[in-house]
């Protein structure tokens, strides 16, 4: 098999993976059986192994040495922390001059995260670009507890993308302060979804 084609199977097995944790498909702090989860995804347990070790340096997957893998926990506190360093990552992305080119249209894009992530890009910071998307690796999973959570997702991006794209730095940053807040807010809630399955 060519190297591009199996860079291109990693990757593919690699966001089976991850689709599979981001659908609840493994409560917080269950154990990841390497053997199940190569029958289930039909692949040999070593390129599995290699997968699960990087999501342990992304802080994703936490492995027992003597046990094997488990999905991190997710309680209120730390699921409030990574939405408040989330924020905090976007601010300065708001803060740090862009050059009006390098961001495309705010108002287009597909969902708050998007817009998000266009403002982080936008700055070229390699540090804000990496922090953003170490809090997106965990943040991800959360969003299926935000869609069982908050019924009125669409209203709600439709109105921050409308400031986003158009509004003063003042506005986007009062955007993002209550994009998050409110998930800050409802950590608790979404810390009991997380150990739902959808």
């Amino acid at each position: 098999m060519p190297p591009g084609a199996q860079r291109m199977r990693f990757k593919d097995l690699y966001d089976q993976v991850y689709a599979l944790l981001a659908n609840g498909n493994f409560a917080p702090g269950a154990r990841l059986g390497v053997k199940e989860l190569a029958d289930r995804l039909n692949v040999s347990p070593t390129p599995l192994r290699e997968i699960l070790s990087r999501l342990v340096g992304k802080d994703i997957i936490e492995e027992h040495r003597s046990e094997g893998y488990y999905l991190v926990g997710f309680d209120a506190r730390r699921i409030g922390d990574l939405y408040a360093l989330h924020r905090s990552c976007i601010d300065l992305a708001l803060r740090t001059p862009s050059s009006p080119a390098s961001l495309p249209p705010l108002n287009s894009m597909p969902d708050v995260w998007a817009a998000l992530d266009a403002l982080v890009e936008a700055t070229g910071n390699t540090a804000l670009l990496q922090t953003r998307r170490y809090l997106d690796g965990h943040l991800s999973l959360l969003r299926r507890c935000e869609r069982r959570l908050f019924q009125d997702l669409e209203a709600e991006a439709a109105r921050h993308l409308v400031v986003l794209g158009n509004g003063t730095r003042e506005a986007r940053r009062g955007v993002v302060r209550a994009f998050h807040h409110r998930r800050i807010a409802h950590a608790r809630q979404l810390a009991f979804y997380m150990t739902r399955p959808t």
